[in-house]
Parts: C-alpha cells; sequence; structure tokens
C-alpha cells in the first residue's frame, strides 16, 4: 500500500503520496445517499479474509518475500500504489506471483489532492492498464483525507472524485470489488461526510484499525458501518510478524481476535 503520513512520528516510519504507503455514478440527490448492496459474488466469506500489505520488495517487483503471507495465513496482498511508487506497473513481477500462488490481489491507488478530477480519472486509467486483470478488488484512494501531496481533501471532495473514478474501475476491472474510504483513524468525520455525500457503487468500506488517542474505537466503527449495509475492511492495523507500528507511544495495532465484525482484516509491514 501506500505508506501513510499519519502524523509527524508516522512520516519518519512512511513515505508521503509523493512518498510512497460498473454502476454509472448516480446524480447527487435524494438518492445519492442510499447505499448500494454489494453482489453476492463479492462478499467475502463469513470466515474473514486476511492480508498483507507493504510486502517487502513487493513494490518493485520482487515476489521472494511474498512467503511472508503464510506467517499471517493470509490469502490477500494489498498492494498501495501512488504517484512514483509502482504506479507504472513496477510491480506487476510480484502481483503475477501473488495470483500464480492462488492469493487475491487488492489494489489501493492513492492520489494527489491537489490534482483536478479529470486528472485523477486520468490517473487511475494509466495505474489500471497494468493491475486492473489481476486485482480482486480496488481501492479508490489511501487516507485522502491526511495531506496527499501536500493538499487536502474533504468528505464532500472525495465523494465527487469517487463519483467521477467509480465507473471507470467498474468497466477496466469489472470483477473487482469497489472499495471506498482507506481513512486514518482520525478520519472519521472525513468518512461520514464522503458516504453522506453518495458513494454510489460501493461494495466496502475500508478503514485502517490502529488504536491511537483521539482515533475512532472498533466498535464506534462498526456500529456506523453496520447501517451502510456494506461490508467492512480494516485493511491496516492487524498485529503479527514484523508489523507497523513497532513499539511505538503513540498508536498500536490490534490482534485477530479484537477485529470481529470485519470481513478482511489487514497488516502493514512498513
Amino acid at each position: 500500500m501506500v505508506a501513510l503520513l499519519i502524523t509527524a512520528a508516522c512520516a519518519s516510519a512512511r513515505p508521503a503520496v509523493t512518498r510512497h504507503s460498473a454502476t454509472a455514478a448516480t446524480p447527487h440527490g435524494a438518492h445519492a445517499h442510499a447505499p448500494q448492496r454489494p453482489h453476492a459474488a463479492s462478499i467475502p466469506s463469513p470466515g474473514r479474509l486476511i492480508g498483507v500489505g507493504d510486502v517487502p520488495g513487493c513494490l518493485t517487483g520482487s515476489p521472494s518475500a511474498l512467503a511472508v503471507l503464510r506467517s499471517y495465513h493470509a490469502t490477500v496482498l494489498r498492494l498501495v500504489v501512488s504517484p512514483g511508487h509502482g504506479d507504472s506497473g513496477q510491480a506487476l513481477a510480484c502481483v503475477r506471483a501473488a495470483v500464480a500462488a492462488g492469493d487475491k490481489v487488492h489494489v489501493a491507488v492513492a492520489y494527489t489532492n491537489r490534482w483536478s478530477t479529470g486528472t485523477v480519472v486520468a490517473y487511475f486509467k494509466h495505474v489500471l492498464a497494468s493491475y486492473a486483470r489481476y486485482a480482486w478488488a480496488i481501492s479508490i484512494g489511501g487516507e485522502q483525507e491526511l495531506t496527499q501531496g501536500g493538499g487536502k481533501s474533504t468528505g464532500a471532495r472525495y465523494s465527487a472524485t469517487w463519483r467521477a473514478v467509480e465507473p471507470v474501475v467498474a468497466r477496466l476491472a469489472p470483477r473487482a470489488i469497489r472499495v471506498a474510504g482507506e481513512i486514518s483513524p482520525w478520519g472519521t468525520q472525513f468518512l461520514y461526510s464522503a458516504y453522506a455525500d453518495g458513494l454510489p457503487g460501493a461494495q466496502a468500506i475500508a478503514v485502517h484499525g490502529y488504536v491511537a488517542r483521539y482515533g475512532f474505537s472498533l466498535p464506534q466503527i462498526l456500529a456506523w458501518n453496520h447501517r451502510t449495509r456494506l461490508p467492512l475492511w480494516i485493511t491496516e492495523g492487524l498485529l503479527g510478524p514484523g508489523s507497523w507500528p513497532a513499539a511505538s507511544p503513540r498508536m498500536h495495532d490490534l490482534p485477530l481476535s479484537a477485529m470481529t465484525g470485519a470481513a478482511v482484516v489487514d497488516a502493514w509491514l512498513g
């Protein structure tokens, strides 16, 4: 995934977005806020899927570290691409190796908040030209509520970007689950605002489930997410071998037993 700029302390652990961590859009209006039921075939099994992100070397194409998935009993490789970090197909050898091994590939595409909507759409077309055929799931954005590429965003702007990008993802990768959110622990108001403004075609909601001061609690986000009728994916925050953040006084990750209610749970190796 993209290394995500969470706090000044996190910045030393992860690069920034200039760093590296099928439905038509519904018209905005009374029905734009209605949650869209995911296709039955797209919903992960009740047993929960486990994923691992930031596998060492994967973004540059090395498949050698994919063995780390086995230490988590994981079947999902989460790859976060961002401007200059894997977005031109550099990770394809790693992705192909994961698919050949029977793993699912979740591609999260982060972008620069200062870009126009048209530029973001063009960027997704560029990224998906490499990865669409291998993707089991595609996330639109990665912690976009933070200062990505030197720009801030809002829930309303994310919603507008989603409505422009989601039909492109659905067309280029029709079998991939379309995932919204990908928020940091401090991004709940951003997520609530984006959902209220409309995320048509969303098939899952993703959050980063680290425990942090002023961050959301899992019961809080689960209670809200239940009302969306969409699966909740915790795409960062699972505790395990080499998971981030190691020994951080500001935040920590959670064991699998604490993530009941999520359909997919991922570790970030950072």
